[in-house]
């Protein structure tokens, strides 16, 4: 991919997965302060009689978080280093709610959103030992770079772009389902989308002649346009049940035969 000296104007960044996983952490939040703390035998009880109170065991969580960085200088190579962007930001740091189905059923809900900062990540699964999984996710962030180039120190020769503070945002869509039934093989398939998307600098400047005579030199500012796309299917089947009780007979007629 040939760098160009020239960016397009920036394109906005659809907001419907932004949506989606915030509607999600608030559904899950509600959901978590909505349950009640179950009630144990020993609420009957006398006050005398409680000597000891068992500890509950909360499965549930949800961790928020803000901040903001103040900046005086360079503001794109700040973000460059630090790998965070200028100005406040926040949201939810951790987020975790479960819910059992069933005797041996489990579904689960993990999530992250910082916005602003373009830090998303959302994980869905329902599974049961005895018979299969259903996992679903999706994860995005953004890497920062800065898009100045060189500075020509014989007459002050420096190029700087509109906008310098570049990025690329990457992510992945991803699903999976799988059977674990017993005594069966056990059987995964699994489907991802992954993108990656936005500007960030070239090391191989454009050529200036505005040098106050001194010839031609690299100190123009380039960068790459990227715009990938990726789909991945994967299976996966594991038959090893069919192979070990051959193994165990064989190794039991050898043992009676010595």
């Amino acid at each position: 991919m040939r760098p160009t000296s020239r960016p397009n104007f920036w394109q906005k960044q659809e907001a419907e997965a932004g949506v989606l996983i915030a509607g999600a952490f608030l559904l899950g939040s509600w959901l978590l302060a909505a349950q009640e703390t179950p009630k144990s035998a020993d609420d009957k009880k006398p006050a005398a009689e409680k000597t000891e109170l068992a500890t509950t065991e909360y499965n549930n969580w949800i961790t928020l978080g803000v901040g903001s960085t103040f900046i005086d200088g360079d503001k794109a190579q700040f973000m460059q280093r630090r790998q965070t962007r200028k100005g406040p930001f926040g949201g939810i740091e951790d987020f975790h709610w479960e819910e059992l189905l069933g005797k041996k059923g489990i579904f689960q809900v993990d999530g992250r959103g910082i916005f602003d900062n373009h830090d998303y990540s959302i994980r869905l699964e329902l599974s049961d030992p005895d018979k299969g999984f259903l996992r679903a996710g999706y994860t995005e962030f953004r890497t920062w770079y800065d898009g100045n180039a060189g500075f020509f120190p014989k007459n002050g020769q420096w190029f700087s772009l509109y906008d310098n503070e570049l990025h690329i945002d990457r992510g992945e869509a991803w699903f999976e389902a799988g059977l674990t039934l017993p005594e069966k093989p056990q059987v995964t398939l699994r489907y991802a989308h992954e993108f990656r998307k936005g500007l960030k600098d070239s090391t191989e400047w454009g050529d200036s002649n505005l040098t106050g005579g001194f010839g031609t030199r690299s100190i123009v500012p380039t960068f790459y346009n990227i715009d990938e796309k990726r789909d991945i299917f994967q299976g996966d089947v594991n038959p090893t049940w069919r192979i070990r009780p051959a193994v165990e007979l064989f190794l039991r007629r050898k043992w009676l035969v010595g």
